[in-house]
């Protein structure tokens, strides 16, 4: 086990104590003659970015032979058009071996922070944690916002209907058109909503 002795675990919590880069130095990597016999397996670790360049850091890291993993969210902005955007702003997912130069690939990386971690030692995640984001951000297509099923109370944030409360009837199109059933001069009537302005009453 890499350096066993400065490396405990903190726990699960995303915003661990972050370590600096330029302390990452003091972190005991294994030696290459150390680490054939007790070198890391590959875990899942978290970088902090520079403020918005977590597709650059995941490009770079991916053309090092890293595997990096950035999760993200698809945004309705307005009819017709998506965005994709951080799942977690500022950070990026990567999968290495401490005992290898795959660390010092990493850290060198441009706009690569720092590594979240504790005591000089980056903090590993469990693989159950990132296979988690996986499966949702599959099963939801990384939409921002939940999906929605018939009959689930809606608040229209945009237009002219904005601060209505509302009875989501049906997806319409894949451009995010719904309708939606409102109360209007005591009559349901059906009105057609895009997904930007809905959002699942809480």
């Amino acid at each position: 086990m890499l350096a066993g002795r400065g490396c405990r675990n903190v726990g699960r919590a995303a915003d661990a104590l972050s370590v600096p880069l330029r302390r990452a130095g003091r972190a005991r990597i294994l030696s290459t003659e150390q680490g054939r016999k007790g070198r890391m397996c590959r875990q899942w670790y978290v970088l902090k970015t520079k403020p918005r360049a977590e597709e650059k850091v995941t490009s770079v890291l991916s053309g090092r032979g890293i595997e990096a993993y950035l999760p993200q969210l698809k945004r309705h902005t307005r009819p017709g058009v998506w965005r994709r955007e951080p799942l977690f702003s500022g950070y990026v997912f990567v999968r290495i071996d401490l005992g290898l130069d795959e660390w010092l690939r990493t850290r060198s990386a441009p706009c690569v922070s720092y590594a979240i971690g504790s005591e000089g030692c980056p903090t590993p995640v469990p693989d159950t944690v990132v296979q988690a984001i996986r499966t949702r951000m599959e099963a939801c297509d990384g939409e921002l916002s939940p999906s929605l099923q018939q009959g689930d109370r809606v608040v229209i944030i945009g237009g002219p209907f904005r601060g209505i409360e509302a009875v989501f009837d049906a997806r319409l199109n894949s451009n995010g058109r719904n309708r939606v059933l409102l109360t209007i001069l005591g009559r349901m009537t059906r009105v057609e909503i895009g997904a930007h302005d809905l959002r699942l009453r809480r």
